[in-house]
């Protein structure tokens, strides 16, 4: 029987996780996370609208009027649009697959974030890092 693995390519096969460091007793500032936890009458609340909402459902078509709430609230010009994800991964990846053309390249910080470097690869991009 042949290993489910062998499937798989061998550059993603070697590829490892990046590890996060860790940030007992430090404010994290890398990760955009809030060091302080909600107050309990924010998390019940949140709870019980949570709990209303359809999540077995794709989500409606309000995503077009989030992102015009968003673009006035943040000043953005005319001609400009935002993409909305969930993260900065999903973002990177669904950039670099947008911008995937024979012989293109991304260019990052290094040292930065690694999701850049690994999108590249992924899909078969240059990569070059910028110090």
């Amino acid at each position: 029987m042949r290993n489910p693995l062998d499937t798989l390519r061998p550059d993603v096969r070697a590829m490892h996780s990046y590890v996060v460091q860790d940030a007992s007793g430090m404010v994290k500032l890398d990760a955009m996370e809030n060091p302080h936890r909600l107050p309990p009458a924010l998390q019940a609340e949140l709870g019980q609208r949570l709990g209303a909402v359809a999540l077995n459902r794709y989500p409606d078509g309000r995503v077009d009027y989030l992102r015009q709430v968003l673009a006035v609230h943040t000043g953005l010009p005319a001609g400009y649009g935002l993409i909305l994800g969930n993260g900065s991964d999903e973002i990177i990846n669904l950039l670099a697959i947008a911008c995937n053309r024979p012989r293109a390249t991304v260019l990052a910080p290094v040292p930065g974030f690694v999701m850049y470097g690994m999108a590249a690869q992924l899909l078969g991009l240059n990569f070059v890092g910028v110090p």
